[in-house]
């Protein structure tokens, strides 16, 4: 049990880091073989889940799956119908790669003991304070030579432009966004593994590591999203921290006056801190810090321009893909892949309907919040939900399956962490009549 929850967090980080690691392997002229291995051994972890489970008792969570798996078929079928095979296979992939992660985690995590379950927080924390580094390395070797980041980007001349989605104030100061694949992915991810490591802050459970080191992952991290300037994933963080402390302290605690002058004078020394901050950064980038909170506040600034006009335009072509969405291989960045025309929406939700439709796309989304209700075991996974639907409403994350898994896995292990009664998630199948029959003949 332990080993299969530490393959699942593997392949979460794995993921999370797959197109940095494809570039890395391309600049090293070693095939990709890292997706074929995931889905593999994604597909082993899940039998094995699926075998230590009572699907009878676990069925809500299961027939919810397969309500899932019947709307991407739908897509499937449409797709078919419109002679666009493998673009619809290609997009079912896409779903497909959550779902399967979603069954594993029910079957592995929520049944995990409670020494397994710190075993893989602390392996998760190790992982995800990997990730942090790593991010500050490149970034600081990036400002050092600006030419690596479009190398490292997969433009071998390293002169190749990079998307205006990587600066701030119209292209005069560069995000963070390594190794993710971009600026508000890093965010996101980072944001959800800060509410994660403030979930053992706040838990009254034991530590799996010493607090000073939780303390000081929690400041890298935070650090960290904030370089990546993504609004969305700020948000995130100030909501998902608040619903984080309404689920963990006690209401006669979290709002006794003691507490709240702590909370008060807290506030005051992280706004000063921030401040102060974001003067020596201001000052380090010539003013462009300025200049983008300026262009934010007027709302002028060329992100939040194409977010506004992307969600008119949902709203102004609805009839074109109302009852079954656009053609296949069309919506979203990955259509670049199949040529042609191409939609985007800079939204999860509108961007499902551009390509499942309003119908279909609708029965997918509810049949993804009846499986996440199976993996629902206590209330401080609202921190991680509102979270990752916040940064959701602002960027069309659901291509980009990595981050899902990463945040199906965050959602879950923290849940799985913060509940109080192990005992609930002991396997509850008891032996067959085969295993009973072998083991006495093993016996014997």
């Amino acid at each position: 049990m332990r080993a299969a929850g530490r393959l699942l967090c593997l392949i979460a980080f794995v993921s999370l880091l797959s197109q940095f690691g494809k570039t890395l392997l391309s600049m090293a002229h070693v095939p990709n073989l890292i997706p074929p291995l995931r889905d593999g051994l994604l597909l082993l972890l899940v039998l094995f889940a699926i075998s230590r489970t009572d699907v009878f008792k676990a069925r809500g969570f299961y027939l919810w799956a397969l309500l899932c798996i019947a709307a991407i078929s739908a897509t499937v079928f449409v797709a078919a119908f419109d002679d666009r095979h493998i673009p619809g296979l290609y997009y079912a992939r896409i779903y497909l790669l959550p779902l399967l992660f979603a069954v594993a985690l029910e079957g592995i995590v929520l049944r995990a003991s409670d020494d397994d379950v710190r075993a893989l927080l602390r392996m998760s924390f190790w992982c995800g304070l990997l990730v942090v580094f790593t991010a500050f390395g490149i970034f600081a070797a990036v400002e050092l030579s600006p030419r690596l980041l479009r190398t490292l980007m997969g433009d071998d001349t390293g002169t190749g432009p990079l998307a205006s989605a990587w600066y701030i104030a119209g292209g005069t100061w560069l995000r963070m966004g390594l190794p993710a694949t971009g600026p508000n992915s890093l965010g996101l991810a980072l944001g959800l593994y800060a509410l994660l490591v403030g979930g053992v802050l706040f838990s009254r459970k034991p530590r799996p590591l010493p607090s000073v080191v939780v303390v000081a992952a929690l400041v890298f991290a935070l650090l960290a999203v904030a370089l990546t300037f993504s609004r969305s994933s700020w948000l995130a963080i100030m909501l998902g921290t608040a619903a984080l402390v309404l689920a963990c302290v006690p209401g006669s605690v979290l709002f006794s006056p003691a507490n709240l002058t702590r909370m008060v004078l807290a506030g005051a020394v992280s706004i000063a801190l921030m401040g102060v901050a974001l003067l020596l950064l201001d000052s380090y980038s010539d003013g462009a810090v300025t200049r983008w909170a300026l262009l934010n506040a007027s709302g002028t600034d060329p992100s939040m321009v194409g977010h506004h006009k992307s969600f008119v335009m949902a709203i102004e072509s609805l009839n074109d893909y109302a009852w079954l969405g656009y053609p296949k291989g069309t919506v979203g960045a990955r259509a670049a892949l199949f040529g042609g025309t191409l939609y985007n929406v800079e939204n999860s939700f509108l961007a499902l309907f551009f390509d499942m439709g309003l119908p279909i796309g609708t029965v997918f989304l509810v049949s993804i919040a009846g499986m996440l209700s199976g993996l629902w075991v206590h209330r401080s996974q609202w921190s991680v939900l509102i979270g990752f639907t916040v940064c959701a409403f602002f960027l069309p994350y659901n291509f980009e399956p990595d981050i899902v898994v990463f945040f199906l896995f965050v959602f879950t292990l923290l849940g799985r962490f913060m509940h109080g009664h192990a005992a609930a998630f002991a396997p509850p199948r008891a032996p067959s009549l085969y295993q009973s029959t072998l083991a006495t003949h093993e016996l014997a």
